[in-house]
């Protein structure tokens, strides 16, 4: 599956890019998030000072009733 992205800061290298709140993130640097916590992804996120992701445009988070 993949980590939802639940924020994206304006101004942000992500958001000049074009990533938004909604989208999924399927791989980072290589690293599969199928199954990864939004916790692994973060720290993913924060120890590389190069990152390249694989975004699945999604458009919104998931609601859970």
């Amino acid at each position: 599956m993949g980590v939802h992205v639940s924020q994206v800061d304006p101004g942000s290298q992500a958001n000049r890019k074009g990533l938004n709140v909604g989208d999924m993130i399927l791989r980072i640097n290589g690293h599969d998030l199928a199954k990864a916590s939004h916790k692994k992804a973060l720290r993913l996120i924060s120890m590389q000072r190069d990152i390249t992701i694989t975004v699945k445009y999604v458009g919104k988070l998931p609601y859970i009733e």
